[in-house]
């Protein structure tokens, strides 16, 4: 059994993108935990997950025993207290494989990284099971994430170059599709068809529909191999 959290004190890291991304390369018998006192941000995506209130750990507990591979995506807004209830049944703690740790660049994210870096550290989390991914990236990770990598080489904790994900305007299409990466770029549809038989049929608005959904086939080919280099580097 996998268990691997998703966790920043942060906002906008970039969490929910990740959990549903690393979750379309695990094995079946897979969820998505979801503690977040907002709607659930993947409930609309054709992935299973499930949602709890970050104080009730025993039913969660219940719904991870129920399948092979569990992904724990926790809002930012909940941090705090499921930390403080984690504390309280090491057992749970003790089996997390991979305490992952999306950032970004920009100086609030950055604070809150360093501090969720530290709380994980007091935790007794071992070095070899927090990871950090250094996401939408411009041109250079040193440059960029200067005071994380001062900080997680302080913290004694690796530096991986290779998880780190480059800036994606798919992201936005594929949220708004509701849509996961793997499915659109596997889609039986031949979408280049569809598009210009509408346009024959002079039905443009759904052409447009097609045309737009096939350029972001395109461009999710890349987005989603460097989702699987992450989920090897993880070896989750």
């Amino acid at each position: 059994m996998s268990i691997s959290i998703i966790i920043n004190s942060s906002g906008n890291v970039g969490k929910s993108n990740l959990s549903r991304g690393l979750y379309q390369f695990l094995d079946e018998s897979k969820v998505i935990v979801e503690l977040e006192t907002h709607n659930s941000s993947s409930s609309k995506f054709n992935v299973n997950v499930v949602k709890y209130d970050a104080s009730n750990l025993k039913d969660m507990f219940f719904d991870l025993m129920k399948h092979k591979n569990s992904i724990l995506d926790i809002g930012a807004s909940v941090v705090d207290v499921f930390l403080v209830e984690i504390q309280k049944t090491p057992e749970i703690l003790q089996m997390i494989t991979n305490f992952i740790v999306p950032t970004v660049a920009d100086t609030k994210q950055t604070s809150d990284t360093l501090k969720t870096l530290t709380t994980l550290k007091a935790l007794g989390i071992p070095n070899d099971n927090i990871y950090v991914v250094f996401n939408r990236v411009k041109k250079n990770i040193d440059n960029e994430f200067a005071p994380i990598i001062k900080a997680m080489k302080k913290l004694q904790i690796d530096v991986n170059y290779d998880l780190n994900i480059k800036e994606y305007e798919v992201l936005e299409t594929l949220e708004r599709m509701k849509i996961l990466s793997g499915e659109l770029i596997n889609t039986d549809e031949d979408l280049r068809a569809t598009a210009i038989e509408r346009a024959e049929a002079e039905d443009f608005e759904a052409s447009k529909k097609a045309s737009d959904k096939l350029f972001a086939q395109m461009l999710a080919k890349s987005y989603h191999q460097n989702l699987e280099n992450i989920f090897d580097e993880l070896d989750m």
